[in-house]
């Protein structure tokens, strides 16, 4: 049996900011505490041609995909 987490991240006011936060501690934490783990995708939404056609902004900026097997 596979078990899946997602987490999405909302898009913040200060992207830089946040970047800095998730590059400095959000990935590491991850990657050393979530033990077993058999997969690790980790996504940054730039932009969605769906999104340009209605004007809108996605408002995800990342998601990541945690597997377990």
């Amino acid at each position: 049996m596979t078990v899946k987490l997602v987490v999405i991240y909302p898009r913040p006011n200060d992207i830089e900011a946040f970047e800095r936060v998730y590059n400095r501690e959000h990935g590491p934490i991850a990657v050393a505490k979530l033990a077993g783990k058999t997969k690790i995708v980790a996504t940054r939404v730039l932009d969605s041609p769906a999104l340009w056609l209605a004007s809108r902004i996605d408002p995800r900026l990342r998601s990541n995909h945690f597997s377990w097997s």
